[in-house]
């Protein structure tokens, strides 16, 4: 179309000029003109072009005017010569920019497989940012991955899918996996060298959904693995913990039943004494086990509302039995009301205490600490063991870990991580820290409940 409107454009603007400009500049006009066309439109357009040129200009710049009969050699061989430089010139415009194009894709393919391996290698679930990748590569609306994986169906989208899509490419499914996936493109259509960038980029999306298979397989796997190392820990921790009571209390109970030894009544006192000891700690072993059971499975219910930490703390210390002595309390804000399961708190700091008494040294008591900062209440239970180091500090919190994988006496290590738990699920905060002079002080924070408007 250029070509067709701009040489009788040119002509017509150059010819009221006709016999003030010479032959040769009316050519070297053409010839630039001749270069567009041979950079938009091509080689053939171009040298068309550059023929029609050279006849335009002989039929109304060269005498005899408005004939094609050129009565001077010189002009003949500008006109040839014109046409010659025009095809030439025209063939090697065309020529680089080809050139050039193929460069500036070459530039575009290579940023664009160089983003996809990016993101293949550094996401952990490079899929969703490699479609919208394509789908910004090849300015389309939108981009629908699906199929089936393993007898699974998925699906990935980016962009507006909400269009019937213009191509479907079908993607590889890599492993040993059997499944089918293709790619739907919703938007305008390719060119030849577009479709060879996508199925270089469709074989890439064919390995991020085996990585992707292979991140699942390798978190199933670990899940695993960690299910048994529980199963390993539960089973060694009551093996031992439920046949030393166990023990203890046949010892007594045989003891006593034995008609050939007779006991005193003080003595039969201290063997009920024994009995019921043991007894209670069984109880809490298996509370324990039961509410670990409840937090790994997230069977927990929570009744949280507005309660007062003092009575929580009395009751939590009326559980452990605590000897006289043994734990001080200073809980001057325990009347203000925090948002909590009572219940669940009460076991939790009871827990907590538990093991503070089982860690402290003699004559150091535990201290048990709650003051308002801000708008949480923090409570602090706090003993003078040998603490805890803070690499170690993350792992006392999960079931069935002692530190040093030394047994205590009493308990499976389930005590701080059940505490924990309860705690993380009244949406408060569980923290270890070291205590000056030495020792583990634990923090319980949880929110007060937003005073109520004071009427006009």
């Amino acid at each position: 179309m250029l070509a067709v409107l701009g040489l009788p454009a040119l002509i017509a603007a150059s010819l009221p000029l006709r016999e003030h400009i010479a032959i040769s500049t009316e050519l070297l006009l053409m010839l630039a003109f001749v270069l567009v066309i041979a950079a938009l439109g091509g080689r053939i357009v171009a040298a068309v072009a550059a023929v029609a040129g050279s006849l335009l200009v002989n039929w109304f710049f060269v005498p005899p005017y408005h004939t094609f009969t050129i009565a001077e050699l010189e002009n003949l061989i500008a006109l040839l010569v014109f046409v010659g430089v025009a095809v030439t010139v025209g063939s090697l415009v065309v020529v680089a920019s080809r050139r050039a194009a193929e460069a500036m894709r070459a530039r575009a393919e290579a940023e664009a497989l160089a983003r996809s391996t990016t993101s293949l290698a550094a996401d952990t679930e490079p899929l969703p940012g490699l479609l919208d990748q394509v789908r910004t590569t090849f300015g389309l609306l939108g981009v629908r991955m699906s199929g089936t994986a393993g007898g699974e169906p998925f699906e990935f989208v980016a962009g507006d899918v909400s269009a019937p899509a213009t191509a479907s490419v079908p993607l590889p499914i890599l492993g040993d996996v059997a499944g089918t996936a293709s790619l739907d493109l919703i938007g305008r259509r390719l060119s030849n060298d577009d479709e060879r960038l996508l199925h270089i980029l469709a074989d890439q999306l064919g390995l991020a959904i085996e990585k992707g298979r292979l991140a699942a397989d390798a978190a199933e796997a670990e899940k695993l693995a960690d299910v048994d190392a529980v199963r390993t820990a539960l089973l060694r921790a009551v093996s031992h913990d439920l046949r030393t009571p166990l023990a203890s209390i046949k010892a007594m109970v045989s003891g006593l039943r034995d008609p050939s030894v007779e006991f005193s009544a003080d003595q039969i006192s201290e063997a009920l004494v024994t009995i019921e000891e043991e007894t209670d700690r069984l109880n809490r072993l298996v509370g324990n086990l039961l509410d670990a059971s409840r937090l790994q499975i997230g069977a927990l219910a929570v009744d949280i509302r507005p309660a007062s930490v003092a009575p929580v703390i009395v009751s939590a210390l009326q559980s452990v039995n605590a000897p006289l002595g043994a734990v001080v309390i200073d809980v001057a804000d325990g009347e203000h009301d925090v948002l909590c399961d009572p219940a669940l708190l009460e076991r939790s700091v009871a827990n907590v205490v538990s093991n503070a008494l089982r860690h402290s040294r003699d004559g150091c008591p535990v201290r048990i600490e709650a003051g308002v900062v801000g708008s949480s209440m923090h409570l602090r239970v706090i003993d003078r063991g040998p603490g805890v180091p803070i690499a170690e500090r993350s792992k006392i919190v999960q079931p069935f870990h002692q530190p040093g994988d030394q047994r205590s006496v009493d308990g499976v290590g389930l005590g701080l991580s059940i505490a924990k738990g309860f705690v993380d699920a009244m949406h408060g905060s569980f923290n270890l820290d070291d205590t000056p002079g030495g020792g583990l002080t634990v923090t319980i924070v949880l929110p007060m409940p937003s005073p109520r408007p004071v009427p006009a």
